[in-house]
This record gives C-alpha cells, sequence and structure tokens, in this order.
C-alpha cells in the first residue's frame, strides 16, 4: 500500500509523490525526472514503483509553476502530439521537416496547434537549464521537508530529458547520494568533475544520437575521479524503458530496472 498526495514545494515547484505506507520512517529517497512529454501516465507509474521498492519518491512536474502548465504544454497538447511521433520511426521524429508533414497527414486542421507543442517541447528538452532549480528544489524538499524522508540519503533518476538533468544535478548538488541516467545526454567536462556521487548510466545500443557523448562522459568521469557505470542494452534504442510507447524493449527495460534497484538499493542506506 502508498501514500500518494499532490505536493508542492520550493518556488512554485508541485509534483506527485509516493511512499509505503506501513514503512518505518524516515526513508531514503528518489526524484523521478520525467521525460519531455512531461509527467504523465508513464511518469506516474515509474514513481509509484519506486514507492513500492521502499524509497519515497517525487515526480517534479519540471513544466508547472504553482500546478499551472504553459498552455502548449499542457496534457491535453503533449498527449495528441506524442501520438503522432510514436507512428513515426525514431529517425523521422527527430526531424523537423518530417515531424511537420506527419502533423498534417494526421491532422491537418490541428497541425500548427502540434507543431506549437512540438517545439515548446523540443525546446524544454534542448536547454534544461530552466528546469535545473525546479529540480534542485525537489532534491532539498526530500531531503529536508518531508517527514517521510527527511534527513535521509536522496537520488535522482531520470529518462531522457530527465536523464539529462540528472547530470546537471548531480553537478549541483555534492549532497546527491546516487544518480540514475536513462539514455539521457552527458553534462559538459565541468560538470562532469562537479559531481561527488556515484552514476549509473543505461543506454540503447541503437541509439547514436545520446550514445555519441557518452564515450566522452566515460573519459571525463575517469579523468575526474567520477564512479560511473555505463550499460548498453543490445537491440535497443532510445526510450526502451517507456511502456507506453512504440519504443518499448520489454528485456531491456526489465534488465535496466533490475539494476536500478540493485544501484538505489546500493547507495542509498
Amino acid at each position: 500500500m502508498l501514500t500518494i498526495e499532490e505536493v508542492r514545494f520550493g518556488q512554485g515547484g508541485s509534483g506527485y509523490l509516493a511512499w509505503p505506507t506501513r514503512a518505518r520512517a524516515p526513508l531514503p529517497a528518489v526524484v523521478v525526472l520525467h521525460e519531455a512529454a512531461g509527467l504523465d501516465d508513464h511518469v506516474v507509474d515509474v514513481t509509484r514503483r519506486v514507492a513500492a521498492a521502499g524509497y519515497v519518491a517525487l515526480a517534479p512536474d519540471l513544466y508547472a509553476r504553482d500546478s499551472i502548465r504553459p498552455e502548449a504544454l499542457t496534457r491535453e497538447r503533449i498527449e495528441p502530439m506524442v501520438a503522432v511521433l510514436d507512428e513515426l520511426p525514431f529517425a523521422q521524429a527527430m526531424d523537423p521537416a518530417a515531424r511537420a508533414a506527419a502533423f498534417e497527414a494526421h491532422a491537418p486542421g490541428d497541425a500548427a496547434r502540434l507543431q506549437e507543442t512540438c517545439d515548446a517541447m523540443f525546446a524544454a528538452a534542448a536547454d534544461v537549464g530552466d528546469l535545473l532549480p525546479t529540480a534542485l528544489a525537489a532534491v532539498r524538499y526530500l531531503r529536508d521537508e518531508v517527514d517521510a524522508s527527511r534527513g535521509q540519503p536522496v537520488a535522482a533518476l531520470g529518462f531522457c530529458m530527465g536523464g539529462t538533468l540528472v547530470g546537471r544535478v548531480a553537478a549541483a548538488d555534492p549532497a546527491l547520494a546516487a544518480a540514475v541516467v536513462f539514455y539521457g545526454r552527458a553534462p559538459g567536462d565541468d560538470e562532469v568533475a562537479a559531481i561527488r556521487c556515484p552514476v549509473l548510466g543505461c543506454y540503447g545500443e541503437d541509439d547514436p544520437r545520446v550514445n555519441a557523448s557518452v564515450d566522452g562522459l566515460e573519459a571525463a568521469a575517469t579523468r575526474h575521479g567520477v564512479a560511473f557505470t555505463r550499460v548498453v542494452h543490445a537491440g535497443a534504442g532510445h526510450a526502451f524503458f517507456n511502456d507506453t510507447r512504440s519504443t518499448y524493449v520489454v528485456g531491456a527495460a526489465r534488465a535496466a530496472w533490475v539494476r536500478t534497484l540493485g544501484f538505489l538499493l546500493e547507495h542509498l542506506t
């Protein structure tokens, strides 16, 4: 049984908080950072899985201020746009011209609206710096204010855009206990040098756009003495863990989840 709360924290932050009701508090905690598609049913499900494993889990809505998102990034706008992109091969979903053609083909009367939301989503994912304050506030909230986790170690777990953001959080918060990156872009060398916690990176073999940065991350981690474990899952591409998308690869997702839980168990004590 889980206790679930919709919470507010920091300067306008909000999110989904869960922890095992019958567990003796305080418990270690995990911030779950969502993909570019936002705080959706998949991220809520992952947050519940983390909580069911014995942690206080918080998924902040990185797009919201005082629980309100910009119009272009509301769930009602994002979900139909993502549904169109999910029908495309991944390379085409990353191509602006192919996306625009798909929107026109699927919803000619609503293509401009879909395009506006798509542009806003990709802009947020391209530069996660604007999202960093909310992510850091979520970590502090778990560490300092939530009764169920106050004073306990906190880890960050993120997917795609959220995985990219995890690296920034780890660099900015020296007290972070552990970081788990699912197919996120690597942080810069200066940021890697600032990381003080162990990092687990889970990547798909068929994800060249993200993997192009991972060799550099591995070299930077070695150079700066950061404990970085890189795991590449054969036969999997980007977003292989998302079981609501056509990119889902069950074997890779299963293996990555088992490894993630083991990593959290090792470092959140």
